[in-house]
């Protein structure tokens, strides 16, 4: 059953159409594809005419309000870049902005939010320019027509614990738009000439359609795209809402190193890894991208890559972080297994100091 959902869930799946057998537990794997935000890649990946009539009434229906969904965010996507053209500090769009533009077909990465990345010293900047532009910081209520505000303690403990801020909305023709202003790769602030300062070093421009945007250049996108990832992977609070493993992220990793992964990339990619120090958070995500997706491992140069990153302790893999209460967790089953749980808290046991 595992195998077939991480099939399903691959963009660069090649092989016979998948069919959902007798035995199967088709209502978890619909759930699970939703779950994961796979359903649409997974669409193309199944034998539709094993679904029960009811699965492929969903899925059919969610295919299209992906592509939908996918639409309004490129609208919205030209419209932020609109609002930042002028601005005198360095950012840059990551992650969905960037991926849904070059990497997937429409609908099939979605995007709830646009994250931007900047220096620490410019996010008051950044929050001068959305709430001029109408932006409030706070959380969509139940009806995602009203913006609940956020509280000062709220605001500053994001900062504090998380390296990102409380989102910023707008709702635009009844479409809400979310920004989450990024200033870390961790779940610390980044100050000074950190990681954040060189990656911002290396902006990109993304022509798409009427408009363009401002990206990181491909390999300082794809760390950063690992280290957002071992972020949320490894700390508490995304683990106890069950949004640390979604599919999508190790998706993103996947179709990334297989559209620009060779030799030459990845020995600029090792060189960018050390100079960052961020050997840790990519040997992570690399090498548990590669057990995830097993053809990873067939690129060319990708092998050779993770064994120059690889850190001598490799204690790290199965740690997880509980910043706000300055308490650390590990577990010990292997990664699949640990991804594939449907309750992964109960599977933590809490690091003690002789551990």
């Amino acid at each position: 059953m595992n195998k077939k959902l991480l099939q399903l869930a691959d963009k660069t799946y090649s092989g016979d159409k998948i069919k959902i057998e007798f035995n199967d537990n088709q209502e978890f794997i619909i759930g699970w594809l939703i779950m994961n935000r796979c359903n649409t890649i997974a669409y193309k990946n199944l034998d539709l005419s094993s679904l029960h009539r009811d699965s492929l009434k969903c899925l059919n229906v969610l295919k299209k309000n992906d592509e939908e969904q996918a639409k309004i965010f490129q609208k919205s996507l030209a419209l932020l870049s609109t609002t930042l053209k002028d601005v005198d500090f360095n950012y840059a769009f990551l992650k969905g902005a960037t991926l849904s533009s070059i990497l997937y077909d429409i609908g099939e990465r979605t995007s709830k939010d646009f994250d931007i990345l900047v220096e620490s010293k410019d996010v008051s900047a950044l929050q001068r320019v959305l709430i001029a532009d109408g932006f409030k910081q706070g959380w969509l209520d139940s009806d995602y027509q009203t913006i609940i505000p956020a509280t000062r303690r709220e605001i500053v403990e994001s900062r504090m614990n998380f390296g990102q801020s409380v989102p910023f909305i707008k709702i635009y023709d009844e479409i809400p738009v979310t920004v989450d202003i990024n200033f870390s790769v961790d779940f610390k602030p980044d100050e000074g000439e950190g990681v954040v300062h060189k990656l911002l070093k290396n902006v990109e421009i993304i022509k798409k359609d009427e408009f363009q945007f401002k990206s990181l250049a491909k390999v300082d996108f794809l760390i950063h795209l690992c280290c957002h990832l071992y972020k949320e992977a490894t700390t508490f609070d995304w683990v106890s809402e069950r949004r640390d493993l979604d599919m999508y992220k190790f998706s993103d990793i996947n179709v990334y190193l297989k559209k620009f992964g060779n030799h030459s990339f990845f020995k600029k990619l090792v060189e960018y890894i050390k100079s960052y120090e961020v050997e840790k958070e990519c040997y992570y995500t690399f090498k548990n991208s590669s057990l995830i997706f097993p053809t990873i491992s067939e690129i060319e140069g990708f092998n050779e890559c993770i064994e120059k990153i690889k850190p001598k302790d490799i204690s790290f893999m199965n740690e997880v972080i509980y910043p706000r209460e300055k308490k650390s967790f590990y577990y010990r089953v292997d990664f699949l297994e640990w991804l594939m749980s449907n309750n992964r808290i109960s599977l933590l046991n809490e690091k003690k100091n002789n551990d």
